[in-house]
C-alpha cells in the first residue's frame, strides 16, 4: 500500500538510517549518485516488518508479497541476494523441523524416547552442516559464503594428553579462543556492516578475555594485528578498543586505553585521527599512564 520504506544498514552493533522511499502502487525504488558500501541492509516497512538484502550489487531488483517476505521473495540481477534467500528458505524449513522435536524432548519423561528424539535433532542437524558446505562450494564467490563461514563453530579437536597421562587442562577453551577468528575474511570491509564481526569481538574480548587489562590488551593486539589486512576494519578496530576501555566504567581498564595509545596512536599509525584530536587524545594517556593502578 502507498506509504514510505526506510533502507538501513548495520554497524558496530546497532542499525542505522541510510535512505527512505516513497511506496507507490506497490512499487519502490532507491537510487543515488554514490555507490553504497556493501554489507547487509534492511528494508523496514510500515508496521515494524523488514527483511534484509545484500548489498554488493549495485543494480538489481526483487518482488515479494508482504504477508510472506522470505518465502515469495524474487530477485532480478543479483546472484549474491538469490543465494542468500536460498539458504534462508531452507533454514526456515529446517527450523519448522527441529522446533517440534526440541519442544518434545523437554516434555518426553521417557529415556528411550528421548534418545531417539536427540538422534532426530542431531540428523537435522547434520543435514544443515551439510548442506552449507554444497552451498560454500556452489556459491564461493558471493559475500553471504564469507558470513556464513565467520558464524560457523570451530571444530575442536579431541583433548590431548600432558605428560601425566591426564587430558590437557582447559584444552578445548585455549584452543577455541586460540582459532576463534580462522573463519572471519579480514580482508573484507563489508564484514563491518554486517552484525557478525561486532558480536564476535565483543565476544572475543568480553566473554573469552579475563577481565583484566593485561590480558584485554593482548587479546586487542592480537586482533589488531588480524585487522591489518584491511585498513577500514584495522581503523574500526583500533577506534572502537581506545573508545571502549578510554570510558570503561570497571577500575584499572584505563591501561587498555594508554596501551592503545602507547602501540598505535603515538607512532603515527592511526593517520584518520586529525592532528588536534590526536594530540588531545596522547596528552590525556600521558596524564593517566603515571596514575595507573
Amino acid at each position: 500500500q502507498d506509504s514510505s520504506v526506510m533502507l538501513a544498514y548495520y554497524f558496530g552493533g546497532k542499525q542505522y538510517a541510510k535512505d527512505t522511499t516513497d511506496i507507490v502502487n506497490g512499487k519502490l525504488v532507491f537510487s543515488g549518485k554514490k555507490n553504497l558500501d556493501g554489507g547487509i541492509y534492511l528494508l523496514v516497512l510500515p508496521e515494524g516488518k523488514y527483511f534484509e538484502l545484500i548489498v554488493s550489487e549495485q543494480y538489481f531488483s526483487f518482488s515479494t508479497d508482504v504477508n510472506n517476505l522470505i518465502t515469495e521473495m524474487k530477485f532480478t540481477n543479483s546472484r549474491e541476494n538469490t543465494a542468500f534467500y536460498e539458504y534462508l528458505n531452507y533454514i526456515s524449513e529446517k527450523q519448522k523441523e527441529v522446533t517440534p522435536l526440541k519442544e518434545r524432548e523437554t516434555k518426553e519423561t521417557s529415556q528411550d524416547e528421548k534418545e531417539k528424539l536427540k538422534k532426530q535433532i542431531l540428523k537435522v542437524d547434520e543435514d544443515v552442516r551439510a548442506y552449507r558446505d554444497v552451498f560454500n562450494n556452489k556459491y564461493k564467490d558471493v559475500f553471504f559464503s564469507k558470513i556464513i563461514r565467520a558464524t560457523t563453530d570451530i571444530e575442536i579437536p579431541e583433548t590431548p594428553l600432558d605428560s601425566t597421562g591426564k587430558p590437557k587442562e582447559n584444552f578445548q577453551f585455549y584452543y577455541y579462543k586460540k582459532h576463534f577468528w580462522d573463519n572471519m575474511d579480514f580482508s573484507d570491509e563489508r564484514m563491518l556492516r554486517t552484525p557478525i564481526f561486532f558480536n564476535k569481538m565483543e565476544q572475543y574480548l568480553e566473554k573469552l578475555t579475563p577481565k583484566h587489562p593485561d590480558s584485554i590488551s593482548v587479546s586487542a593486539d592480537i586482533l589488531v594485528e588480524k585487522a591489518r589486512k584491511n585498513k577500514e576494519i584495522f581503523q574500526y578496530v583500533v577506534s572502537y578498543i581506545t573508545s571502549t576501555y578510554e570510558r570503561s566504567k570497571i577500575m584499572g581498564m584505563d591501561a587498555v586505553f594508554v596501551h592503545m595509545v602507547e602501540k598505535y596512536y603515538i607512532n603515527g599509525e592511526c593517520d584518520w585521527v586529525k592532528e588536534k584530536q590526536l594530540k588531545k587524545i596522547i596528552e590525556r594517556a600521558n596524564r593517566i599512564s603515571p596514575n595507573m593502578i
